[in-house]
């Protein structure tokens, strides 16, 4: 009698006239050892093939994977669609959304200030379950959280939202500055129309420049209706919370959204912050992040702008690239080509090249950032001014992997990604740099 362990496949085993007992293929004919070898040769070049089917995440491969909205991850037809195509496709990865941009969680939560505020959802019924049915198809999940921009915090407290500055335009400046009396309309709040002889200025002494504007130092002070703080650590702490509660559920990592200021238009700004501030806060809770997570021994990544890893003066919203880049161990640059404006890279439109675009997105991300730092760009399948098709999408990834960079994830705010695009390519294993790479035809 001879014992061979079972480790793969034993519908196969138990076809070949064989006695399966306690983890155990038993042979009791002699004439069926054979059968076993030949089988064990075969397995054996499958499992050490260059090109390999398993799905199995772990930390020595590569997260591929696509955004899943909270509504559709509540949807089971859908989410079976979805995870069909992560099964039969590169893909391995989920980032799934547990509190949206507008500040709503996707299920019940048990953070008490997410009760308070209204911020519980039922767009998924059990959690837990999804994310057993998950696991069980070895698929890595990624929560995602929006932080700062959260229009249900900002309006139930007050004292969470952030101060904004703006100067006095359209109905408030002809309030402010003109006498002004019930025949007097502004349309759309336009006072460009206007000739400055049709109002009476209250002050005689008041001059206006061409285009009406007032003094450039006179605004007012408003609180912003869907952005939080980002310097208030009790924001942080709302969503640490979030984040500790769904990695306990068994989310394998959380990713934060939105950790930066608004980009604020039309003479705005900011309240009190300046542009070394903005940048420091934002660190700050980069760094705080990974320390309140860090005894879960789970991922932590963040997201930022496409067009800050070739700027290295942080914009104007906080985040600056290279300084993130040695406090988060993994960074997901949204490089959408639509998001680009006419001229960048010398692009006369960026969006209708989108290798291109990501190509040069990227080699600046490898050249401006800390080495250890894992790259994980956010890539378009969606369409706004140009349409996407499959080669785009195709563009895209193959610029991503053409520069090394063996992780990316796809967006689109429907859940509905472009197939053909997914399946064009296969993994390969490349056991000198301990990763998995995509490989032609591209």
């Amino acid at each position: 009698m001879i014992r061979i362990l079972l480790t793969k496949y034993p519908e196969i085993l138990l076809k070949m006239n064989m006695v399966f007992e306690g983890g155990i293929i038993i042979f009791l004919n002699k004439k069926d050892i054979f059968k076993a070898l030949f089988f064990v040769l075969i397995l054996f070049l499958i499992l050490n093939s260059s090109y390999v089917q398993a799905k199995t995440f772990s930390s020595q491969k590569n997260v591929r994977g696509i955004y899943v909205t909270g509504w559709v991850a509540g949807m089971p037809s859908r989410m079976q669609d979805l995870i069909n195509l992560v099964d039969n496709s590169v893909l391995n990865s989920m980032v799934i959304d547990i509190k949206d941009d507008v500040g709503y969680l996707s299920y019940q939560s048990d953070v008490p200030l997410a009760e308070k505020i209204g911020a519980n959802k039922t767009k998924i019924k059990d959690i837990k379950k999804l994310l057993s049915i998950l696991d069980e198809h070895d698929i890595h999940t990624i929560g995602r959280i929006v932080v700062f921009k959260d229009e249900l915090l900002a309006s139930n407290k007050a004292n969470f939202a952030l101060t904004i500055k703006r100067p006095f335009d359209g109905e408030d400046f002809v309030k402010k500055y003109f006498d002004v009396n019930s025949f007097i309309k502004l349309e759309n709040n336009d006072l460009y129309r206007f000739n400055k002889n049709d109002l009476e200025l209250k002050n005689k002494a008041l001059k206006l420049d061409k285009r009406n504007k007032g003094k450039r130092d006179d605004f007012k002070i408003v609180k912003s209706s869907n952005w939080v703080d980002p310097a208030n650590e009790k924001v942080w702490e709302y969503n640490f919370q979030i984040a500790k509660e769904a990695l306990e559920l068994g989310f394998d990592e959380i990713q934060f959204d939105y950790i930066r200021y608004p980009s604020l238009r039309n003479g705005s700004s900011v309240f009190n912050k300046n542009h070394d501030e903005k940048i420091k806060v934002i660190n700050n809770f980069v760094e705080t992040a990974y320390s309140e997570l860090e005894n879960y021994n789970k991922n932590v990544s963040i997201d930022i702008f496409g067009l800050v890893t070739s700027l290295k003066n942080g914009m104007s919203i906080g985040q600056k690239f290279d300084s993130l880049s040695t406090r988060a161990n993994i960074i997901s640059p949204m490089v959408y080509p639509s998001h680009y404006s006419k001229g960048v890279f010398n692009l006369k439109e960026p969006e209708t090249k989108p290798y291109q675009t990501v190509h040069y997105s990227m080699k600046d991300a490898l050249k401006n950032s800390n080495k250890d730092v894992v790259l994980r760009p956010w890539l378009q399948d969606f369409s706004i001014n140009h349409k996407y098709n499959a080669e785009d999408v195709i563009a895209q990834i193959k610029a991503v992997e053409e520069l090394g960079i063996s992780e990316w994830l796809l967006w689109n705010s429907r859940s509905r990604y472009n197939e053909k695009a997914i399946k064009h390519f296969k993994l390969k294993k490349n056991k000198e740099n301990n990763r998995y790479q995509l490989v032609p035809p591209y």
